[in-house]
């Protein structure tokens, strides 16, 4: 679709909820949740149109939450955890061992921010792909309020964008640079 905009064109077409799209990094794909299984997994289809096809088929729920950096894999959230699995689909990898939610990149795609749940609640994570390390970045515990999405990393990676729902819920940012 031009920038200038155009009529709005249905991609997918099936009974079953089909929900939160995510555009691959190269703009030619959108990963999205879909319940046309019986379950909640999920699946891509061509920007252009097309067939869609799925990519997770487990026994658990699968809610997309992010394409690796490189477009060559999705991160979804499952059974507590992110997991990683190519976008052709087949078996995924553990990435994050503990509770957590949503999903941000660092601009140079070594770095996935996350915010925790449950025990790890209302604190922001790191994970270092390089060795899977997994760090606390800010505990924001006993505030007012609750942590709702970690929403982008600033281009240069310094800082990090994120909403906190104190009612009907504000951006906040912070320095995430590391010395």
């Amino acid at each position: 679709m031009p920038s200038s905009g155009g009529p709005a064109r249905q991609l997918t077409s099936h009974p079953a909820a089909e929900l939160y799209p995510r555009w691959s990094p190269d703009g030619q794909h959108i990963a999205f949740d879909s319940y046309r299984s019986g379950n909640r997994d999920v699946w891509v289809v061509d920007a252009a149109g097309g067939e869609p096809r799925g990519v997770t088929d487990r026994p658990a729920s699968d809610a997309m939450a992010a394409w690796m950096p490189d477009g060559q894999s999705l991160v979804f959230v499952s059974e507590g955890r992110h997991w990683r699995v190519s976008v052709s689909g087949g078996e995924a990898e553990g990435l994050t061992q503990g509770p957590r939610s949503d999903a941000s990149w660092s601009p140079d795609g070594k770095v996935m921010y996350f915010n925790g749940s449950r025990e790890r609640a209302d604190s922001l994570w790191a994970l270092a792909l390089d060795d899977g390390r997994e760090y606390p970045v800010a505990d924001l515990t006993g505030g007012r309020g609750s942590m709702d999405a970690v929403c982008a990393s600033a281009t240069d990676g310094s800082y990090l964008y994120f909403t906190w729902q104190d009612d009907l819920g504000d951006i906040w940012v912070m320095d995430v640079v590391q010395e």
